[in-house]
Formats: C-alpha cells, sequence, structure tokens
C-alpha cells in the first residue's frame, strides 16, 4: 500500500484536476503521524474510496 500516491495519480494522468487533488490531499494530511495507524489507515481507505469514485465513467473532471 505504499503506492497509493502512484495508484492516485494513475487513473488520472492526463487530467491536471486530479492530479492537483491527489496532491492537495497529501499536503493536507502530510503532519499525521506516521505512527498514527488508526489515521493512516482511514487515509488509505478514503483514498481508495476517492479513486473509485472518480475512476468511474462518468466522471469527466473534479475542481
Amino acid at each position: 500500500m505504499s503506492t497509493g500516491y502512484a495508484k492516485q495519480t494513475r487513473g488520472a494522468a492526463t487530467r491536471e484536476n486530479f492530479r492537483n487533488a491527489a496532491r492537495r490531499e497529501f499536503r493536507k494530511n502530510q503532519a499525521v503521524d506516521k505512527k498514527d495507524f488508526g489515521a493512516v489507515e482511514a487515509l488509505i481507505r478514503m483514498g481508495f474510496r476517492k479513486l473509485e469514485l472518480y475512476s468511474s465513467p462518468g466522471v469527466k473532471d473534479i475542481h
């Protein structure tokens, strides 16, 4: 699961807003203590849910 950033950006690599949104999320949460497993696991789950949502064919862009 160490490739969360890569997986989030790979699906939308050609769309700048998707890449920027993923970067924003990582920057927003970079202060989370790496030993806080509960918080890290929750963020990973949220990231995968967002990836699923944004990977659906109906989603064209995000803000």
